[in-house]
């Protein structure tokens, strides 16, 4: 039981080793949290839902492996090598296809009009809560954009393989 936790602790710390890291899992996660609110105007079927888990954690699930791979061609060699760039343009290709297939199931998920309308008649029918819409949109390009392992961590750029 006890390998067990570690392995969960392990498996924590690399989402957040990536989370502080990588700007495109920040821009993935955010639009994830997007989605997921979104969602509340939509009476999705049990089927739907569980598409929408589906593509959302495989972007996700797909830039962390990105990263892992990153990494990885980083230990491996110092050198630009092609072997090297191609395993790193196919990660991040797989990560591109994903998001490309989640972009595809998200317009024929949320492409109705009716809850469209009702989501922007949300926002604008009370200015308080476009401000909250403004707001939280300024908050999502600072989380995004925020190098937050130099900010947290005082580190040198350059120095990210030193962060896994």
């Amino acid at each position: 039981m006890n390998s067990l936790l570690k392995s969960f602790r392990y498996a924590a710390a690399g989402i957040i080793a990536c989370l502080r890291c990588e700007r495109n899992f920040r821009i993935h996660l955010t639009a994830v949290c997007c989605v997921l609110w979104m969602s509340r105007f939509y009476s999705f079927s049990r089927a739907e839902k569980a598409l929408l888990a589906v593509v959302c954690g495989t972007v996700l699930a797909g830039e962390l492996f990105n990263t892992a791979v990153e990494r990885t061609v980083d230990l491996a060699t110092q050198e630009h090598s092609p072997l090297a760039k191609a395993a790193k343009d196919a990660a991040a290709g797989g990560v591109l296809a994903a998001a490309i297939c989640s972009v595809i199931a998200g317009v024929f998920l949320f492409g109705r009009k009716k809850p469209l309308l009702k989501c922007l008649e949300f926002f604008l029918s009370q200015p308080g809560r476009f401000l909250f819409l403004v707001l939280a949109a300024i908050g999502a390009v600072f989380f995004i954009f925020t190098d937050w392992d130099r900010l947290l961590y005082k580190r040198e750029k350059g120095s990210h393989s030193q962060t896994f």
